[in-house]
């Protein structure tokens, strides 16, 4: 062992402070305590480069990571899915920028030259003029067939009722007529409320079969959504479901019936709610960080005395299960994008009393005579409201009078700021229209529209196979046919083109 008392000591000079009196003294330290001490500050100085050097190369990293981040995440999002887009977008605001881009960037669909004055009446004339009127029996009766005609289009349509016994011929027997309708209404009461519904959230893009499965929980359908939504849009991107398909889905899979009319009305409305009929409405809809999107909604509820309709919403929610409320006049404005449509959910054994809430609007003229007549008041007192002239032509569409059902559509995409975007999403009478007075450039220009920016419609593909059809491309048209159906399956207008494609095809072969 070294002894220390003989180790050789370092003689090193203190400066006393200021205060002090200045002189130099001396301090002996041996020399093993300085070799220590520097180690000591080798060591500290050698871990302090080591973790600097290491926080440095992780803050690269990091930084790295984030350019690298900030790079393949728009990729990234961009590939996913609408739907789980959608959900980042609820957390994540901001990624709304890196949504796809439309091929259409327009907001509105694209003007149009309305038809030559020469040719027959303008839009004035067509607002202005006299229109033909029907008016039939007051105690009109809903008329039913078996094998009700398929329509591609928004027409209202009454659908045959469920199968419960086997039908004796091809025509169904219409009920006994019904008691006339009083000649004084009934009075309404000033509230209604409907009870037993089941309230449920959609699932991705899922509004109508949703709302739907709601109505109907009303007469004790156990089924969730997904039932209703694989007849109805087996591909979950499908961005729309028609009232007529609804109606279809109902007479032919529940034991409930349904049906549809237009140009409705809040009276009407608290009508049926007073006498116990479910109702869903189709509406225009901007929710919060969304352009104009169609909707559908189940009515549960009216209050005068608060001025306000309540509402299930698959989307927004129940209301503490009293059904959301909408003031009458916003409800109104909105319920009128879609021309005030409403389907009712009924059960066989309460037809007749359906009977007496319509009224003459049991009659499918008559409704489509008011409806027009709504839409001609509300397009003179609002020429640029480019809703009340397409609602204008659904009307005439609704009356085969399709010349006039063009033109009101052209005015109505050149009225005001225009229709939304989406509008052909969920409404095709510009289709019918300017294919039945023989616009096909102008219903290819509306299809081109469509598919810049959505490809899941699947109307678009079967009205892009009409024209080819009129026109004689039959490979076209039948490769058009085929994609609507790979969209949905169960579309029959579709299946029917194709039938009607095939004779087509075999009277061309044999006439040549």
């Amino acid at each position: 062992m070294r002894d220390s008392s003989k180790e050789p000591t370092i003689k090193m000079r203190h400066v006393s402070p200021p205060t002090q009196p200045t002189g130099i003294t001396t301090v002996d330290i041996p020399a093993s305590r300085l070799r220590e001490r520097h180690r000591r500050r080798t060591r500290r100085f050698g871990r302090g480069v080591s973790l600097r050097a290491l926080m440095g190369w992780v803050f690269v990293g990091l930084v790295g990571l984030g350019i690298i981040g900030l790079i393949a995440s728009p990729l990234v999002y961009r590939s996913l899915r609408p739907e789980y887009r959608d959900r980042i977008k609820h957390y994540l605001p901001f990624m709304q920028v890196f949504d796809p881009q439309r091929e259409y960037a327009a907001d509105t669909l694209p003007t149009v030259a309305p038809a030559g004055d020469g040719d027959g009446p303008s839009a004035a004339d067509l607002l202005l003029g006299p229109v033909p009127t029907q008016t039939p029996d007051e105690a009109a009766v809903i008329v039913i067939t078996a094998t009700p005609t398929t329509l591609p289009t928004d027409r209202p349509t009454d659908m045959p009722p469920p199968t419960v016994q086997a039908q004796p011929s091809a025509t169904w027997t219409p009920l006994p007529p019904p008691t006339p309708i009083p000649a004084t209404p009934v009075a309404l009461l000033p509230s209604g409320r409907l009870f037993g519904f089941q309230h449920m959230y959609q699932t991705w893009n899922n509004c109508g079969p949703a709302t739907l499965t709601m109505g109907l929980t009303y007469y004790g359908w156990d089924e969730d959504q997904s039932v209703a939504a694989s007849v109805l849009k087996p591909d979950a991107e499908d961005k729309n479901v028609s009232p007529w398909q609804m109606v279809r889905f109902v007479n032919e899979n529940t034991g409930v019936r349904a049906l549809v009319r237009m140009g409705g009305d809040l009276d009407m409305l608290r009508r049926l709610i007073m006498e116990g009929f479910p109702v869903i409405v189709e509406t225009g809809y901007m929710p919060e960080g969304y352009d104009w999107m169609g909707h559908y909604r189940l009515v549960v509820a009216y209050d005068d005395a608060a001025g306000e309709v309540y509402a299930f919403d698959s989307f927004l929610g129940h209301g503490d299960f009293q059904g959301l409320p909408t003031s009458y006049d916003y409800f109104d404005s909105r319920w009128q994008h879609f021309n005030r449509t409403y389907v009712v959910l009924y059960e066989p054994s309460r037809e007749n009393d359906l009977r007496q809430v319509l009224g003459p609007h049991a009659d499918l003229a008559y409704n489509a005579q008011h409806a027009l007549d709504v839409a001609r008041s509300e397009a003179s007192a609002d020429p640029e409201n480019p809703f009340a002239w397409f609602n204008l032509g659904t009307s005439y569409l609704a009356l085969d009078q399709f010349e006039e059902a063009a033109r009101a559509y052209d005015q109505a995409r050149n009225a005001g700021t225009g229709l939304p975007w989406r509008m052909l999403w969920y409404q095709f009478g510009p289709f019918e229209a300017y294919y039945e007075v023989g616009r096909y450039d102008d219903v290819l220009a509306l299809v081109q529209a469509n598919l810049g920016t959505t490809p899941y419609v699947e109307e678009t593909y079967y009205w892009t196979g009409m024209v080819y059809m009129a026109r004689s491309q039959f490979a076209t048209a039948r490769a058009e046919f085929n994609r609507a159906l790979q969209h949905n399956r169960n579309f029959t207008p579709a299946q029917d083109a194709l039938v009607q494609l095939q004779v087509q095809e075999s009277a061309a072969a044999s006439g040549s």
